[in-house]
């Protein structure tokens, strides 16, 4: 049976058991977290229940742009096979190979959480690919801090500039 292609809603969607799995972004935007600082939002179509299943479900991973959390650009990064400067414009459409675990919380209950990004084979980028409706480590602290940068970098600046002739005074 084809997948459906009724829209479903986020809680509709299974959670995967905490393992390795290939899955495309379907999602890359920029985006800003509640506390203000810069992020990319993501979400990634894994087949469920198995890699040659019609379905899918999604993970998702918000890629908070800031120096605390800057060690997992260069492994995300690696895993599309991009400069960390191009990452926002390379992760969408790209196949990789994800760990997920399972978080639990007291007030919203459990959820999947991507703990490593890792590049996927070849053979894994055409399964995906083939499939019918398709479309915790971390990188030295310079490394990180230079992606860091390169990604803010590449991220539109929200400024906003009048001409002098503009200005009625």
């Amino acid at each position: 049976m084809p997948a459906s292609t009724k829209k479903k809603k986020k809680d509709e969607y299974p959670m995967l058991d905490a393992g390795e799995y290939v899955g495309v972004v379907t999602k890359a935007e920029d985006a800003t977290s509640s506390n203000g600082n810069k992020m990319i939002k993501t979400s990634i179509m894994v087949p469920f229940p198995n890699p040659s299943s019609e379905d899918a479900t999604f993970v998702h991973d918000n890629i908070i742009l800031i120096e605390s959390c800057a060690w997992r650009i260069p492994p995300i990064a690696a895993a599309v096979g991009c400069d960390a400067g191009k990452l926002l414009k390379t992760l969408k459409g790209s196949v990789v190979k994800i760990t997920v675990s399972i978080e639990s919380h007291v007030e919203y209950g459990d959820k999947n959480v991507i703990e490593k990004w890792a590049a996927a084979t070849d053979e894994e980028k055409e399964a995906i690919k083939n499939r019918e409706g398709s479309a915790k480590g971390g990188a030295s602290d310079s490394e990180a801090k230079a992606a860091l940068a390169a990604v803010l970098g590449s991220l539109p600046t929200a400024t906003t500039s009048v001409s002098s002739d503009d200005i009625p005074f």
